[in-house]
């Protein structure tokens, strides 16, 4: 929660805002995002590394994501395809062992 309550500050997010999260399918059943959406009364999406490298993103490629997970990177393919935004409001950042980035949904009518 440490991380993801300093990626909001940074952005002036409240975290009632948050709709949900999304990782990578690797992830599924990982006790602390688990947790965490259950704490926080929100779902996980996860997503096929398959999906997630369809997606461009602002940040630099991650070798060592790629060797995990056969893509260049989760946090901020996993936000945007989630959200089904065109940009983050905020880069991936790292603390520790976790990485957010953040997306803000369009408004629909």
């Amino acid at each position: 929660m440490k991380s993801l309550r300093a990626a909001l500050r940074k952005v002036g997010i409240s975290p009632l805002s948050i709709k949900g999260f999304a990782t990578i399918e690797l992830k599924r059943g990982e006790k602390g995002i688990t947790a965490l959406a259950k704490e926080m009364r929100v779902s996980v999406e996860y997503f096929g590394s398959a999906r997630l490298k369809k997606v461009k993103t602002p940040s630099p490629r991650s070798v060592f994501v790629k060797k995990i997970t056969g893509t260049w990177g989760v946090a901020e393919p996993a936000a945007l395809i989630s959200s089904g935004a065109k940009e983050l409001c905020l880069r991936k950042i790292k603390r520790g062992r976790v990485t957010v980035a953040l997306a803000r949904a369009p408004f629909t009518s």
